[in-house]
């Protein structure tokens, strides 16, 4: 049942630990850009401590943004 096409066209993926390139991971032991997490098929991504723990959280906010935004601009292309 599982294999049978359209069976997950209603599902989403919603993937956590996402980082920014340069960010440390903290303690996730799997963690991936938002920018990857988009053109690996990514409905949601799930970003906190990377910007609640920063300085600057509008500005680690923005980088996401752009990576999302970078992502979904080349998906055309795949």
């Amino acid at each position: 049942m599982l294999g049978k096409k359209g069976y997950f066209d209603k599902l989403f993926a919603v993937t956590p630990g996402i980082r920014s390139r340069n960010s440390p991971h903290d303690d996730q032991s799997r963690t991936t850009s938002a920018y990857d997490a988009i053109r690996m098929g990514a409905s949601y991504i799930v970003v906190g401590r990377p910007i609640t723990d920063d300085s600057e959280p509008g500005t680690v906010a923005d980088r996401i943004v752009e990576e999302i935004a970078r992502a979904t601009s080349n998906l055309s292309g795949v």
